[in-house]
């Protein structure tokens, strides 16, 4: 079937879109769209499946010190969770970390794949998707 469609001189008339079909460009980039589009929708289920894990511990922490069993230092643990949040270390968490852990994120997910191009468009899809 993929030699019939390929073969077919109406589909192919330039011979540039033959010449790209032939070096593989379009299947490296439709892998990369997958990959990246599967990636991106399996890190939004995780990640909300962690926020619902964070929320109950913290209610189940207040739940606690609410009733005398436990004694939360609430300013020593948002210091400690501001300094796991602050990736670039100037002191504060803002939207220079949040761009720093997306471009980390994406050097890690995009290691040695021949077409980054098209993952990082099926991450952006799959996000949305998730």
């Amino acid at each position: 079937m993929i030699r019939l469609i390929l073969s077919n001189p109406l589909l192919f008339h330039h011979p540039q879109v033959a010449e790209a079909v032939e070096t593989g460009v379009p299947t490296q980039l439709s892998y990369g769209f997958v990959s990246g589009f599967c990636s991106g929708f399996a890190l939004k289920k995780v990640g909300k499946v962690v926020g619902v894990v964070l929320g109950v511990g913290f209610m189940g922490l207040q739940t606690l010190s609410y009733s005398g069993y436990v004694d939360v230092d609430h300013d020593k643990l948002k210091k400690d969770v501001e300094g796991l949040m602050d990736l670039n270390k100037d002191g504060k968490v803002n939207s220079g970390d949040v761009g720093q852990a997306k471009d980390d994120i994406m050097e890690i997910l995009e290691f040695g794949l021949p077409a980054g191009c098209g993952f990082g468009t099926g991450f952006l899809f799959g996000l949305r998707q998730g």
